[in-house]
């Protein structure tokens, strides 16, 4: 196998193994715990709005938000294992990866709420 390839490979391995170490590359509803937090807020976020559109776009930010719930805690817990941890880099990777994630649930969150919020001014006009 040439080299490229092998790196390659390599590095795909790496990265599956990231996931399986802190699970954020799942859906949060993959989780019936968080699956439970994101329904009870969509209800919460939806309000007495019986509109499925209405109710979908809630259940959109209800989803982003537990994600960042969700990866805020993993870099808590990243932190409180691996801060005494002699090797920084490890840990500052690792950081780098949850930022993104984090990036991603942040905008996802934006989006929703601006659209839910536009679907209520149409539904109100």
């Amino acid at each position: 196998m040439p080299r490229q390839a092998r790196v390659l490979k390599s590095g795909k391995a790496r990265a599956a193994l990231n996931a399986r170490r802190h699970g954020l590359s799942l859906s949060v509803t993959s989780n019936p715990v968080f699956a439970e937090k994101v329904e009870t807020l969509a209800r919460e976020f939806a309000g007495r709005s019986r509109d499925p559109e209405i109710g979908q776009l809630a259940h959109d930010v209800a989803e982003a938000q537990i994600d960042l719930v969700r990866i805020r805690l993993a870099r808590h817990d990243l932190l409180a294992r691996d801060l005494g941890d002699a090797n920084y880099a490890g840990v500052a990777r690792d950081l780098i990866r949850m930022e993104r994630y984090e990036r991603r649930a942040l905008s996802r969150r934006k989006f929703a709420i601006r659209a839910l919020e536009a679907v209520r001014r149409q539904a109100a006009a």
